[in-house]
């Protein structure tokens, strides 16, 4: 299904030119995605790709990597990838957030990404879903790693390869990875 929604919307994320699919998404052009979502159903991924191939593909969808899309989401509907926007550190969330990266390792663990609105925290047992119920997403994860003294057992991971690994259980790099050293 993913094929036949990426043949149609584009093979590659229009904003940085990423190709590989296991990194690409449909993003909602005109950011009304969490809208469009509760109207159709609170789920995402492959309800969005039913929903598009049941309505001949509509207008008003683009391909983005995970990266640009919760970039965009993140960047009030624009993805600062290709410009030099440094991420405004006046705001408190970003100020956790970079202290929590930067005590995480401040990079992506797989690809090395260092941009901090590309980088989100992985759970390295893949235990997310639950605990995510505990902790939080988002903002509430950093804050409960902070004032829980940043306890083990997670990692910095882009949004690219976190969502990679949250599929396939391991990113494409590994798997890239594995390939050349064999």
């Amino acid at each position: 299904m993913r094929e036949k929604i990426f043949s149609h919307y584009g093979k590659y994320c229009v904003c940085c030119g990423e190709e590989n699919l296991e990194f690409l998404t449909i993003d909602h052009i005109s950011n009304d995605g969490a809208d469009h979502r509760k109207k159709i159903t609170k789920a995402a991924g492959v309800t969005i790709y039913k929903w598009l191939t049941n309505n001949n593909f509509p207008p008003g969808f683009q391909t983005l990597c995970f990266n640009c899309n919760q970039a965009k989401h993140s960047n009030k509907g624009s993805c600062p990838c290709n410009s030099l926007l440094n991420i405004e550190l006046n705001s408190y969330y970003n100020r956790v957030k970079l202290q929590v990266m930067t005590h995480c390792g401040g990079k992506c663990s797989c690809c090395f990404e260092e941009r901090l609105w590309f980088l989100s925290i992985d759970h390295i047992a893949g235990d997310g879903h639950e605990k995510r119920k505990v902790e939080g997403t988002g903002a509430k994860l950093y804050f409960f790693l902070r004032k829980n003294n940043f306890p083990s057992g997670y990692q910095v991971l882009c949004h690219n390869c976190n969502s990679s690994k949250g599929v396939g259980k391991v990113c494409v790099h590994s798997l890239t990875f594995a390939k050349i050293v064999e």
